[in-house]
């Protein structure tokens, strides 16, 4: 998070026309994410592959996210002492959300139907393109 919230606010001091760019890197990413969910192949569950990591990868290296904590946690925290609080709760409500979550959809996962995913993966394609839009507007 701080790397990315360092770069960010270098690249919007130094490059007059950094808020441009990273529109256009945004919905670059977006038809990507889109174009990918739209091809994505419906398969049952391999359950001897890493899934558990590979979703704690995608977590860590979601740019969304970390331009999203960047902005929201130093408008609450006037200080250190306000930020290793503000983080701390944030980890502890994580980890009980995320572990109910996951918990939840282990059980949801073994009932679900094929083609409601695939209307899914459609409808994702939509709103990401839709959201790609809605940036330019």
């Amino acid at each position: 998070m701080a790397i990315s919230l360092i770069v960010i606010d270098t690249f919007l001091k130094v490059f007059i026309y950094a808020m441009t760019v990273l529109k256009i890197i945004g919905s670059v990413y977006l038809i990507y994410l889109s174009i990918q969910m739209w091809k994505r192949q419906l398969t049952t569950l391999d359950e001897s592959k890493p899934t558990f990591f590979r979703g704690v990868f995608i977590a860590i290296s979601n740019p969304k996210a970390l331009l999203f904590y960047t902005t929201f946690f130093p408008q609450f925290g006037h200080d250190t002492q306000d930020m290793i609080y503000l983080a701390l709760c944030y980890g502890f409500t994580s980890f009980v959300v995320d572990f109910f979550n996951m918990v939840i959809s282990h059980f949801i996962g073994k009932k679900v139907n094929f083609k409601a995913i695939f209307w899914v993966n459609k409808l994702g394609t939509l709103l990401l393109l839709l959201t790609v839009i809605k940036i330019w507007i």
